[in-house]
């Protein structure tokens, strides 16, 4: 009975710390959960907290940061707030669907003005601003920075240059957070800076 409850211990510590070998923001899956359930997103990390979400069996979801017990990991609600899931029941996607460290595909967006921005990492930025005809441009360059390992990536087009970098991020919209920040360079008319975030565009 003892080495039964050992290894249910041991199974139990093994997700958090092996979510807090990967640098976050990073890709998990929900396991542990039966098909015809759902995993609580709660309100505050711990489990007497307001239910504000699912995940459902084998959803894929962005966590964002992992709190100081390496318990509960934050993760987007609808799109429009951000909430705490137990670390128990997300297993990290190995290997991650990156390019290096990055997500393959992410979804940036900012406000005054509103725009958007897609950026597929091996491919193009495609940007629209007020909503209007999307400009898309194939990626000629991407570079790393030399000396920080917060500042990312650059992506460069003929008329942009999109610096991504990790941090936390709030859009100014939502009560949302973001673990991903975004400075975007536009000279198509003139020259003019966007700043705003970024999460990973998951299936």
């Amino acid at each position: 009975m003892k080495q039964i409850i050992l290894f249910i211990v041991a199974v139990l510590l093994s997700a958090p710390a092996l979510a807090q070998s990967l640098r976050l923001p990073a890709i998990f899956s929900v396991t542990g959960v039966a098909a015809n359930d759902t995993l609580n997103i709660r309100s505050q990390p711990n489990g007497e907290s307001a239910d504000i979400g699912d995940l459902f069996p084998n959803q894929l979801v962005e966590v964002i940061t992992i709190d100081a017990n390496n318990r509960w990991g934050k993760v987007a609600v609808n799109g429009e707030q951000s909430g705490w899931v137990s670390m128990r029941y997300l297993a990290p996607i190995t290997p991650q669907p990156t390019l290096g460290s990055v997500p393959t595909s992410l979804i940036c967006s900012g406000t005054e003005p509103f725009w958007s921005l897609n950026i597929t990492t091996e491919a193009s930025l495609s940007l629209s601003i007020f909503g209007e005809t999307t400009t898309s441009e194939p990626i000629t360059r991407a570079t790393t920075s030399v000396n920080s390992g917060d500042m990312v990536n650059a992506y460069i087009t003929q008329n942009m240059t999109a610096l991504l970098r990790r941090a936390n991020c709030t859009d100014g919209m939502s009560d949302r957070d973001f673990g991903w920040a975004l400075d975007l360079i536009d000279t198509r008319n003139g020259i003019s800076l966007l700043s705003g975030c970024c999460t990973a565009d998951l299936p």
